[in-house]
């Protein structure tokens, strides 16, 4: 089952954040998707399919070397779009997707979904 809708145009924030919506937009099936966002809640990036969202703790001795450094959370799809978003603004999207998620599933694993948020915004200190 597809959750391509569970970020679209309209839940932009900017118009430059096309990466973040495809990113939420590959997860292509409930347990996945949980899985995802766990891993996100550590402040561990994620790449699937053609979409990757990275987080500055991700970065290797090279890239911070050669001065690829960002403040925040970066989403890039392979076909060069690449956009780093605030740690409030990825909440924003990660709280989004997960609505629409417990939406479109009843609120199953509701429990588990508040909790992965709850830990997001402990630590990144979003209220």
């Amino acid at each position: 089952m597809s959750n391509s809708f569970l970020l679209n145009k309209k839940d932009m924030l900017k118009d430059t954040h096309g990466p973040v919506i495809t990113f939420f937009s590959v997860i292509s099936d409930k347990k996945r998707f949980i899985n995802i966002i766990n891993v996100l809640s550590n402040g561990t990036g994620y790449g699937y399919e053609y979409a990757v969202c990275t987080f500055p703790e991700d970065l290797d001795e090279y890239d911070i070397a050669n001065g690829d450094t960002f403040d925040g959370v970066e989403f890039s799809v392979h076909f060069g779009d690449t956009v780093v978003i605030s740690y409030k603004e990825f909440y924003y999207y990660l709280e989004k997707a997960c609505e629409n998620y417990l939406k479109k599933y009843n609120n199953e694993d509701a429990d588990t979904i508040n909790a992965i948020l709850k830990k997001v915004r402990k630590k990144y200190n979003i209220s």
